[in-house]
């Protein structure tokens, strides 16, 4: 089993979406969460092929952070976003 899942920050108990795009949260009132996993695998005498991250972030700078999901079962990105903020928010 598999999973991921990005929800929005919630704040008050209400999803903080703004009207903004759902690929980047800008000053978010609260934090996003996301939930991503895989159950252990046994799979005796499999070779190991070229590594590939599942879950990836990147810090840019003070206002910028990037995430990244890659699916392995589908082979390709299935999710990223941005999260950023104005200096002094």
């Amino acid at each position: 089993m598999h999973s991921y899942e990005r929800f929005y920050p919630i704040a008050n108990m209400f999803p903080q979406d703004n009207g903004q795009s759902s690929y980047t949260y800008h000053n978010a009132a609260a934090p996003a969460y996301v939930i991503t996993g895989s159950a252990g695998c046994h799979t005796p005498k499999t070779p190991f092929g070229t590594p590939h991250p599942g879950s990836v972030f990147s810090v840019y700078n003070h206002t910028h952070i990037h995430l990244y999901q890659w699916s392995v079962d589908q082979h390709k990105n299935i999710d990223n976003f941005w999260i950023t903020k104005d200096i002094g928010h």
